[in-house]
């Protein structure tokens, strides 16, 4: 007896929800609004609604479609992974290459501004003394791999 009368009062809330309109209107601005009720003030359009059958619905996949589709989007989560870390690699190894080059450049770099001369061998494994010019140019080389590598 009381699941019946509990069965009776939803049935009746719930067309009662049903039934209660849905009003469109536009404002002064010009802009649409839809609501349960209509402002006093304004003149609103009721709508009406359809109520989906259960025919409308969209169809269910069978399980081995949703799992094919679930292992081809986690083959792709996966190859964007490693793809990610690979280029994070590579960019580590970037970082690391240009450290070690600054470095060098710069001990370079000090070497010749604080070398009271220097040198070059010639084709005979001699050593032959650089001349303020070369000099001069040897250290803006160095300066120019130091702002290579250091920037």
């Amino acid at each position: 007896m009381n699941t019946r009368i509990v069965l009776l009062l939803l049935l009746g809330w719930t067309s009662l929800a049903s039934a209660a309109g849905v009003y469109k209107w536009v404002d002064e601005q010009g802009r649409v609004h839809y609501g349960e009720r209509p402002p006093a003030r304004m003149q609103a359009q009721e709508m009406q609604i359809k109520s989906p059958s259960p025919g409308d619905e969209a169809p269910v996949e069978d399980e081995a479609a949703r799992r094919d589709k679930e292992q081809r989007l986690l083959r792709a989560f996966d190859e964007e992974r490693a793809q990610k870390k690979e280029q994070q690699q590579k960019s580590r190894e970037e970082q690391a290459r240009r450290e070690r080059n600054c470095s060098l450049a710069r001990d370079r770099l000090r070497r010749y501004q604080s070398a009271g001369s220097l040198y070059d061998l010639d084709k005979q494994g001699e050593r032959r003394t650089l001349s303020d010019a070369e000099r001069a140019a040897s250290e803006r080389r160095a300066q120019q791999e130091v702002e290579r590598w250091c920037d």
